[in-house]
């Protein structure tokens, strides 16, 4: 995400599912219309499916309360477990697919340091997004888009006070080497551990695939002696 030069592969994917005023263009190109795309800006504290699920409901006209919709509840990781993830995805570059590695390092972490506060910016982002959310702002008033919600929401929350009070955000650079080393090689330790039990599960199927097919060839003869 902060790869705003989309200099890599993850970056373009991201960019180009989330930069909101491409996106929009090109529903548009779809649909031929602009009143046909309806854009949900959830309030802050609103849950984001839940929103979305009730404009959909009120266009179709159904009853939302009907089929209650929300997104599952689920902590950030902390400032140590992040610490160590951007780090993490750094060095695996294009090695592997970056979003199936996170989401195996990202079970790991969790389990050793359960999420608490979400994640703060810091001034130099705040700004910068603040900046992006402008544009988007602007790309949807200007598009003539049904707008569901205050554009305005766009804007991060503010990064003063960062950490300062038990809950409050934190930015995300405040974990120290030390804390990061310690929960990387708790998280490699598990890691490995679960390398091992795949490698010898793969050995035995491996196994089981060999004789199945030693099996096939014994049976193959005999039917081609049986034939002759």
């Amino acid at each position: 995400m902060l790869d705003s030069g989309r200099e890599t592969a993850e970056a373009s994917d991201f960019w180009a599912a989330q930069d909101v005023g491409p996106v929009l263009a090109r529903w548009r190109a779809e649909l031929k219309r602009a009143d046909r795309l309806h854009v949900v800006v959830p309030a802050p504290g609103q849950d984001r499916t839940e929103a979305t699920w009730r404009t959909i409901a009120e266009l179709v006209g159904v009853e939302a309360e009907g089929l209650p919709v929300r997104e599952p509840a689920r902590a950030p990781l902390g400032p140590v477990g992040l610490g160590v993830l951007r780090h993490v995805n750094r060095a695996v570059d294009d090695r592997a697919q970056v979003r199936t590695s996170r989401l195996v390092l990202d079970e790991q972490l969790r389990t050793r340091e359960p999420g608490g506060a979400p994640v703060g910016l810091s001034p130099e982002l705040h700004d910068e997004l603040c900046e992006l959310a402008d544009t988007w702002g602007k790309a949807v008033a200007e598009g003539g888009y049904d707008l569901v919600g205050d554009t305005a929401h766009l804007h991060p929350a503010s990064p003063l006070g960062l950490g300062t009070r038990p809950g409050a955000p934190y930015a995300a650079d405040t974990s120290t080497t030390e804390q990061r080393l310690a929960s990387a090689t708790d998280a490699l330790a598990d890691l490995l551990v679960e390398t091992t039990r795949l490698r010898e599960q793969t050995t035995e199927l491996e196994a089981k695939v060999a004789k199945l097919a030693r099996k096939k060839a014994t049976l193959k003869a005999r039917l081609a002696a049986a034939i002759s």
